[in-house]
């Protein structure tokens, strides 16, 4: 395990113990296996509009973006999601927050390439 993750589980410090830090693991495997399924249903079908920032985000982005955020939501009401296709803005008041970017890999989604990626961080 990494230094940071060993200093942050420890009980004197007020982080998570190792077994609720597999808890989060488990949830997070499966609810990116759960927006996983969503990205391939919809492969090869996905149109692209440009943000604001000039990248490009399809309606399976945002579908994959809203499916876990509700699953985050709905599991941990308490915990806060940073999201890149949502409004969404870090508060380091949160004590947890899930970093989420849907299709990590868009342009390379969008044109029927398989090396997007749905990252949980």
């Amino acid at each position: 395990m990494p230094h940071g993750v060993q200093r942050h589980c420890r009980p004197d410090r007020g982080g998570p113990l190792p077994d609720e830090l597999n808890a989060y693991r488990e949830f997070a495997l499966a609810t990116a296996r759960e927006a996983g399924d969503l990205a391939v249903a919809s492969f090869g079908h996905a149109t692209a509009e440009r943000k604001a920032d000039g990248s490009l985000v399809t309606q399976v982005d945002k579908a994959c973006d809203r499916l876990i955020a509700r699953r985050i939501h709905a599991a941990y009401p308490s915990h806060a999601v940073l999201s890149e296709e949502q409004d969404t803005s870090y508060d380091p008041a949160n004590t947890f927050t899930w970093v989420v970017d849907p299709i990590d890999g868009t342009t390379n989604y969008r044109a029927v390439c398989r090396s997007g990626a749905c990252p949980l961080r």
